[in-house]
C-alpha cells in the first residue's frame, strides 16, 4: 500500500449508501453494533456530518476510490465513555477498512499512519 495514494475526505450524506454497505459487511460489523438498517446509519452519521456531533467523520480514499473509514473524536464528548476511559485531554479515532479487497494487506495501519501525520509505509 503506497501512503502517498491515501487521502481523507470529509464524511457527506451522499456516502451514506456506502457506510450503510460497509457497515453490514460481515467484517465490519463484528466490531459496530450501529448502522444495520440505514435509518440507524442517518441517525449515527447525519449529525457528524452537520456538525450537531462533534466526532469528525473521514472516508479514507485510495488513489481515488474510498476503502474505509476513519472518526476522531474527544473522550470528554461522551461522559459515559470518559469515566470508562479515565484519560484527561484524550482523544479517540476509530477505523475500518470497509472494502474487502483492502483487508490483510495493511491498508488500516498505513491509513492510520498517514492520518497522524506519520507514513507506515
Amino acid at each position: 500500500m503506497n501512503p502517498n495514494k491515501i487521502c481523507f475526505e470529509r464524511l457527506k450524506t451522499s456516502d451514506l449508501p456506502l457506510m450503510h454497505r460497509w457497515l453490514n459487511a460481515p467484517h465490519v460489523a463484528r466490531w459496530y453494533a450501529e448502522g444495520s438498517t440505514y435509518p440507524e446509519v442517518e441517525e449515527t452519521y447525519v449529525p457528524c456530518i452537520e456538525g450537531r456531533d462533534p466526532t469528525e467523520p473521514y472516508l479514507i480514499v485510495y488513489d481515488g476510490l474510498p476503502i474505509g473509514y476513519i472518526q476522531t473524536y474527544w473522550i470528554s464528548d461522551d461522559p459515559d465513555y470518559a469515566r470508562l476511559v479515565q484519560v484527561e485531554n484524550s482523544a479517540g479515532v476509530d477505523v475500518f477498512v470497509g472494502e474487502e479487497g483492502f483487508l490483510h494487506g495493511g491498508s488500516g495501519a498505513t491509513s492510520c499512519g498517514v492520518f497522524s501525520g506519520k507514513s507506515s509505509s
